[in-house]
């Protein structure tokens, strides 16, 4: 019975701090986005971004989550995968492609981009005016995760998860120690019984 309340215990411990950590990392990236409403709020140069089309389908798909890193523009290979800005919205799109080319014009270099899935190159080149960053990894389907926790019903289940959690641990906890004090009682009542039939 210990080993099931201690179980039940780490399981609860382990929910709560995914879902603190959750919640922390929205309210950071929040925050520093409204105080900086020009750049992408990120967490020590890395930010995340939801994957919202099946452009890189080998590689990743809508509603994955993926990290990336604010790299200098000098580290960008070719075979990377990087976010960058489209160009012609006002810096409100972002597309995360693969680099397939390379080439400098002018002391600029400049970046053919294509994602996986599609047959041809991406019609306008990336370079350091709509660069973002160079994508490290990807977490399957954190994105939905992500995105529900922004939505008001994700902010509610995550204030009321962590209560249940802790109203059916402490019930538990009550019923066992109930259950233990009655044990108890009913082991002194025989006890008490036995002692008046020997007087």
């Amino acid at each position: 019975m210990k080993k099931r309340f201690s179980l039940l215990s780490f399981i609860g411990s382990l929910l709560l701090g995914m879902i603190v950590l959750v919640i922390a990392v929205n309210c950071t990236l929040l925050v520093k986005g409204m105080i900086n409403k020009d750049e992408i709020p990120d967490i020590f140069g890395y930010f995340p971004l939801y994957v919202q089309s099946d452009s890189m389908k080998d590689e990743f798909e809508t509603g994955d989550l993926i990290i990336v890193e604010k790299a200098p523009l000098r580290k960008v290979r070719v075979g990377d995968i990087v976010s960058f800005y489209e160009i012609g919205t006002d810096r409100s799109a972002i597309v995360t492609h693969r680099v397939v080319d390379a080439s400098e014009k002018k002391k600029v270099m400049y970046y053919t981009t294509r994602g996986d899935a599609n047959d041809s190159d991406d019609k306008d080149l990336m370079s350091y005016e709509n660069y973002i960053g160079i994508v490290r990894f990807k977490v399957d389907g954190l994105g939905k995760v992500m995105m529900f926790f922004q939505t008001t019903g994700g902010m509610v289940t995550a204030v009321a998860a962590p209560l249940f959690g802790f109203v059916v641990y402490d019930s538990l906890r009550r019923a066992k120690e109930n259950s233990k004090a009655r044990k108890e009682n009913e082991s002194l009542k025989k006890e008490l019984e036995e002692l008046r039939k020997k007087n």
